[in-house]
């Protein structure tokens, strides 16, 4: 990616970065989190096609999500020291499972789509956590230029992510610290929601061979959309229905 789009990606990353810490409520914070922004436009600018290291990357996702709410709950270490911590584990696990990776079957490919899938459909009977919102009180220009200069250390890195680059969670980075009162609710939300990212996922792999990446990006995100819709308000619906 060259270095303008960096700063570009950086200031979309501080928007939503801003965006989500001014949302009290961890149920729409996951909801602007889920949308696969970043990887999008990452993609759209990478040379490489859409491979099971791709899947790979987001499925791990949900175990880098998951072990930062652990290991908060068991050491009571401070978020941000988990989350650095974590984001290296990541990288190290996906960038070493996805360089050993030598079959890029389909087969392979929409198995691993498949076990996301699975995953997103077995957290909904996941025990509901009541947890508290919260809204950063950090001023927005401030908020912006924070992340605007952290996301832009981050991108200057990200040669070093190999096959991880793509689907690095560059802003789930952010949004654990801006979730840090509701960091179950992220992990069997933003499990839900993935669905939506499996669907695009599998979408682009259908498509990508017979048409260009703008265009195999645009159909791949109508899926997605009308999945993120329907377990949204399938989520707050059932919520209601609780209360």
């Amino acid at each position: 990616m060259p270095p303008l789009f960096d700063f570009f990606m950086a200031a979309l990353m501080a928007g939503l970065v801003t965006t989500i810490s001014k949302i009290h409520s961890p149920r729409w914070k996951t909801f602007v989190y889920a949308f696969p922004i970043p990887f999008t436009l990452a993609f759209l600018v990478g040379s490489k096609p859409l491979s099971c290291s791709h899947a790979i990357g987001a499925l791990s996702v949900h175990i880098f999500l998951w072990s930062i709410w652990g290991l908060r709950k068991r050491t009571g270490w401070p978020v941000y020291l988990i989350d650095i911590l974590m984001a290296l584990v990541y990288l190290v696990g996906v960038r070493t499972a996805a360089g050993s990776l030598k079959n890029n079957s389909d087969l392979l490919f929409f198995g691993l789509i498949a076990l996301g899938i699975t995953f997103s459909i077995a957290t909904r009977w996941l025990p509901n956590v009541e947890e508290q919102g919260h809204i950063s009180p950090m001023p927005v220009p401030k908020k912006f230029l924070l992340v605007f200069i952290i996301a832009t250390s981050l991108f200057a890195l990200k040669n070093t992510f190999g096959p991880a680059v793509a689907t690095f969670p560059y802003l789930g980075v952010f949004t654990v610290f801006e979730c840090r009162h509701s960091l179950y609710t992220l992990g069997k939300r933003f499990g839900r929601l993935s669905m939506a990212f499996m669907f695009l996922l599998a979408s682009l792999r259908l498509l990508q061979e017979h048409m260009p990446v703008p265009q195999a990006l645009a159909l791949a995100w109508l899926p997605c959309l009308a999945t993120l819709t329907v377990l949204q308000r399938e989520g707050g619906a059932k919520r209601e229905g609780e209360e």
